[in-house]
């Protein structure tokens, strides 16, 4: 069966760090693919203006380029395409149609700690639950145990988390 892991975001720039979160992640549960997919530029463009303050926002082909650029260092990573949703992106739905495209393949969604507490709280989470598992990648500052013990949804599904 493949492993396939989604790694959703902004990617304003990507840099060597998601790559290498990326690899980590590979590494960890022996997937076959790690596919990058980037949110659509006007919800970029809301976020960095109203919540970062900065008016850096590369274009979505840079953004495509940028991480084509880091593929060649490791072939099981692509480019995923955009993230579903215009104004609002939604991993639910980029994972639901990496499902449907790939129905026998293990599916993992990758993120930050940053994103842990806002987990449960995803549009249409609890239809994708039992169908994937969560990469969370471990960042300064962020007590994983904590913030899964402080969360009846998060220690609910703890078996779906995998810490890297």
């Amino acid at each position: 069966m493949d492993k396939i892991i989604i790694y959703a975001g902004s990617f304003n720039p990507v840099t060597k760090g998601h790559f290498l979160t990326m690899k980590a992640a590979l590494d960890k549960v022996g997937a076959d693919k790690g596919m990058f997919f980037i949110t659509h530029k006007d919800y970029l463009t809301r976020k960095m203006i109203f919540k970062v303050k900065s008016n850096f926002i590369l274009s979505e082909d840079i953004r495509k380029e940028m991480i084509e650029s880091l593929i060649n260092e490791d072939n099981r990573i692509c480019y995923g395409g955009r993230e579903i949703g215009c104004g609002t992106p939604s991993t639910v739905k980029t994972v639901k149609k990496v499902l449907r495209s790939n129905k026998k393949a293990e599916i993992y969604v990758l993120l930050g700690a940053d994103k842990l507490r806002k987990l449960p709280k995803w549009d249409e989470i609890d239809t994708v639950i039992d169908n994937i598992k969560f990469i969370v990648a471990v960042r300064g500052g962020f007590n994983i145990d904590e913030i899964i013990s402080s969360d009846a949804w998060l220690t609910k599904h703890r078996n779906r988390l995998v810490i890297i």
